[in-house]
């Protein structure tokens, strides 16, 4: 239920700072984020390629199992071919129920756990026939492999399509929303003007993800750093939205990161923000977005700013 999530979600992309190819993991370090762990809780692993179960536990600040207080979720890519190098690397030419198994199997053992808590369909597959991934999933979860199941980047209409096959609920879908990624809001505010024509989201999906109880998970929710880093290293296209950004984080007395997530948070789809930060201190400093409640017309200054012009 998303009036039960977790706010903000600890990604994994990877949890060390080393980019690992496909099937590789390089290096051990990871962060520690033992200072956001009683409220950064779900823990999402975008590689199958985690050396052991305490890497896990390190991560999130504690070493008894994450089983304990965290939920663990994961990509599976349906194509055959995967650019993404923190991706599962597992040559799908279709999600055959067999092979998620293995995959989800493979998960487990690296991270000492024998269930996810959710797996997500990654991305939209214009081969994808419904019914054969309602077979996976039904095999997935009749195995003991996985609780629930998601998607990402898929518009309304796909998650109802994809639903229509699907006896369980799909419980997430994973989209780039943010202040630089302002689509989502535009798809709304410019209905029946020219503006709409040019705004490259699908009409529907935050509705439709309400409606049904999907929860929303916005990945990049921080535009790597656009709206945080220091004024001087900010494009000049982002200065606006930085320079509001810096104001509000210096009167709410929080760093600029959590300024940033606030504006996420304050939505009331309650939007679940994905940091694929490794950085300690930068958790820490998203942590504190769940100290903000911004006012309203902060809100509307925010938007405004990053859009680069008035509201119609």
């Amino acid at each position: 239920d998303a009036s039960d999530a977790e706010d903000v979600v600890l990604g994994g992309i990877p949890l060390d700072d080393v980019t690992a190819a496909p099937g590789e993991r390089a290096g051990t370090g990871t962060p520690s984020a033992s200072s956001t762990h009683d409220r950064t809780v779900l823990h999402e692993d975008r590689t199958p390629f985690l050396k052991s179960n305490e890497q896990l536990s390190s991560a999130s600040g504690s070493s008894s199992s994450p089983r304990d207080t965290e939920r663990i979720h994961n990509l599976l890519s349906q194509r055959p071919t995967f650019a993404y190098q923190w991706a599962i690397a597992s040559p799908l030419t279709k999600v055959h129920h067999a092979l998620g198994i293995i995959v989800a199997s493979a998960v487990g053992a690296r991270l000492g756990i024998e269930k996810l808590d959710a797996l997500l369909l990654h991305r939209p597959d214009p081969l994808m026939e419904p019914e054969e991934v309602a077979r996976a999933f039904a095999a997935l979860r009749a195995a003991g492999k996985v609780d629930h199941f998601g998607a990402s980047n898929m518009s309304g209409a796909q998650m109802r399509w994809l639903q229509s096959a699907i006896d369980a609920p799909l419980v997430a879908n994973q989209i780039e929303l943010g202040l630089g990624a302002l689509a989502w809001l535009e798809e709304g505010v410019t209905v029946g003007q020219g503006a709409a024509a040019d705004v490259g989201f699908t009409a529907g999906t935050l509705e439709y993800c309400r409606e049904a109880a999907v929860q929303l998970q916005a990945w990049s929710p921080l535009a790597q750093g656009r709206f945080s880093r220091e004024q001087q290293d900010v494009a000049p296209a982002d200065r606006p939205a930085a320079q509001r950004v810096a104001e509000m984080a210096a009167r709410y007395a929080v760093p600029a990161e959590a300024i940033v997530l606030a504006f996420l948070l304050r939505h009331p789809a309650r939007i679940q923000p994905v940091l694929g930060t490794t950085d300690p201190a930068r958790i820490a400093a998203c942590a504190r977005s769940l100290d903000v409640e911004l006012a309203r017309e902060d809100w509307y200054a925010l938007y405004e700013a990053a859009r680069g012009g008035e509201l119609p």
